[in-house]
């Protein structure tokens, strides 16, 4: 096929509505309705390999994979998915459901650290089968293997041969109702242990329909993505909405867009990609970890959704990705802040499609008492809104956590939600009331909501997250974002990179402190430590008017951090009072 990016295409008209009720209907659909279309395009690593598949292509695969699943007897069962990005995940995703089974996506282990999480997945979980291929089953060690065999999962490799053949034919149909649950998304843990979400078709349809309402695509959309599959962002938004709405997507390993930012905007040059985002940190990476002759011939100006979430959205990252790469076609009026979790399936809120970020300034003070007020200059503290909710279709409230009463506008309290993306609950955890998704509002017992743990506020229609409860620091009975202070410091020395210092407060001597553990790298003598931290300090001080009683340098890449990207404070924390206790950090 050509490979200059989306000739298949635009040689459509118009982008054709799904129409059913199902995931098995929307493969069918788009199989039958446009056969030949190209429906995804794989960047494999190394540079210039791909692989792409049409939609009849895909269902081929889906219904054969399916068939060997069925001949197992998986109907109820839940599937583990691990493998690397790519076409297989997509394939073996579709073929469980296909299979009347459950899929459980999991990232592919390269790290020991790994195994740890996934172990606590199987845990919980109890799957049926491991689904991998033949490499990565290599790269993984015999100790892994036997390991997470010890869970009762059989390993199946999908790319082994069977033993008596298998045709698309042999594929016996099933039928989805909206409350079968389809797959477990496991959160990411940035406060907590991972919990698996347990998400519906009818889930599924409803966030599905929500996201292309919002985004608004045509029939020249193209879906440019680095997100990993087994992320609920990557997953929903990349990989099933290009299928929902119809339109070509074409992803890369999460791993090539990380060490090297410039392939994912080359690629969004080269397929003339519409929509493409993610974490506000591959922004801050794109401005930050790409340099001026990379940028030679660079052309951004196809880029129309500029979608960002899953972490605080920062104001100055938005502002200086705009002003270094509108120089190379890129519309600031693209940014889409948006807002959603695992919970929700994925979506809540987003900005007006191509209208740009809403930025407003906040008094500091206020905030910290839990009051958004309007102010500007020093005294105001920037905060990006996460768009605006459809309120037909979703019901979002802030609440007092602690009274379960509604919070006045521009009041910040927890975020409630209801409404056809909220899950049903979490996966072998019984309900408690007034937790997780059980919120009930005091003199409301007809309807229960999703309890966020987010912190929030509206401010007219547009929802601001200004926080998470539980990491949340409160000294001397002021609320300061840990996100802030750790921007803050990020900027204190050259030497210091963004999302690398975790800050949270510890009791000490009976008082709640400020303590940080900080990514430093290992060749900075004790002298050049000790300039750095004079250097944070005093950024502190002046910016948040406090003091910081502790902190740590570890080397790079030992934060602790979800598999998404986000970093897990609570975590930082334990690991930090570990080191008090003397246990050294290897």
């Amino acid at each position: 096929m050509d490979n200059s990016g989306g000739s298949a295409l635009k040689a459509m008209k118009e982008l054709i509505p799904f129409e059913g009720d199902s995931l098995i209907d929307l493969i069918r659909f788009r199989a039958r309705v446009q056969p030949d279309q190209l429906a995804y395009t794989h960047l494999k690593e190394k540079k210039n390999e791909i692989a792409e598949i049409s939609y009849r292509e895909l269902e081929e695969r889906i219904l054969i994979l399916a068939a060997r699943l069925q001949r197992r007897q998986v109907a109820g069962e839940r599937l583990i998915l691990m493998y690397p990005s790519g076409l297989d995940y997509l394939v073996a995703y579709f073929a469980t459901l296909f299979a009347g089974a459950i899929a459980v996506p999991v990232y592919e282990p390269r790290q020991s650290t790994h195994y740890n999480r996934l172990e606590s997945i199987l845990k919980d979980a109890k799957p049926r089968l491991l689904l991998t291929d033949q490499a990565t089953l290599q790269r993984s060690s015999e100790e892994s293997i036997a390991s997470l065999s010890l869970f009762g999962a059989e390993w199946f490799c999908t790319d082994s041969d069977e033993a008596e053949p298998v045709s698309a034919a042999d594929w016996q149909p099933i039928e989805l109702a909206q409350d079968d649950v389809v797959f477990l998304q496991y959160t990411s843990g940035s406060t907590g242990n991972p919990k698996g979400v347990m998400v519906s078709n009818g889930n599924l349809m409803h966030n599905s329909a929500m996201i292309k309402a919002a985004t608004k695509p045509h029939a020249d959309f193209v879906n440019v993505s680095w997100l990993p599959p087994y992320h609920d962002m990557g997953l929903i938004g990349a990989l099933l909405q290009p299928l929902y709405s119809g339109y070509h997507c074409v992803f890369m390993s999460p791993v090539t867009a990380i060490q090297r930012p410039i392939r994912l905007l080359e690629a969004i040059q080269k397929y003339r990609g519409t929509i493409c985002g993610g974490p506000n940190f591959i922004y801050e990476a794109c401005v930050s970890r790409i340099r001026d002759k990379q940028l030679d011939g660079l052309d951004l100006s196809s880029w129309e959704v500029a979608f960002n979430g899953a972490e605080p959205i920062n104001a100055d990252t938005l502002s200086r990705f705009s002003e270094r790469f509108e120089a190379f076609g890129f519309n600031p009026d693209a940014h889409f802040p948006c807002y959603g979790m695992a919970e929700t399936t994925l979506f809540v809120s987003g900005a007006e499609t191509f209208a740009g970020a809403v930025v407003r300034g906040y008094d500091k003070e206020g905030l910290a008492r839990g009051e958004a007020i309007a102010a500007q200059g020093d005294k105001a503290r920037e905060l990006v809104s996460s768009g605006r909710v459809f309120e037909s279709e979703m019901t979002v409230k802030i609440v007092d956590p602690v009274s379960c009463l509604p919070c006045d506008e521009r009041r910040i309290g927890e975020i409630w939600i209801r409404g056809g993306s909220v899950a049903s609950g979490y996966w072998q955890r019984d309900e408690v009331p007034g937790e997780d998704f059980f919120g009930l509002i005091e003199g409301d017992n007809a309807h229960r909501y999703l309890r966020t743990g987010d912190l929030g506020f509206f401010d007219g229609q547009e929802l601001f997250i200004s926080g998470r409860t539980k990491d949340l620091i409160i000294i001397r009975g002021k609320n300061h974002y840990p996100q802030d202070i750790e921007y803050s410091v990020a900027g204190a020395h050259a030497e210091l990179k963004p999302d690398s210092g975790a800050a949270f407060a510890v009791d000490i001597d009976g008082f709640e402190q400020l303590v940080m553990l900080q990514e430093l790298n290992i060749r900075i003598d004790e002298a050049g430590q000790g300039e750095i931290l004079e250097e944070i300090r005093t950024v502190v001080s002046r910016q948040h008017e406090m003091q910081l009683a502790d902190l740590r340098f570890i080397r790079p890449g030992t934060l602790p951090k979800t598999t998404s990207g986000k970093i897990q404070r609570q975590a930082a924390k334990r690991m930090y009072l570990a080191m008090l206790n003397g246990d050294s950090h290897k």
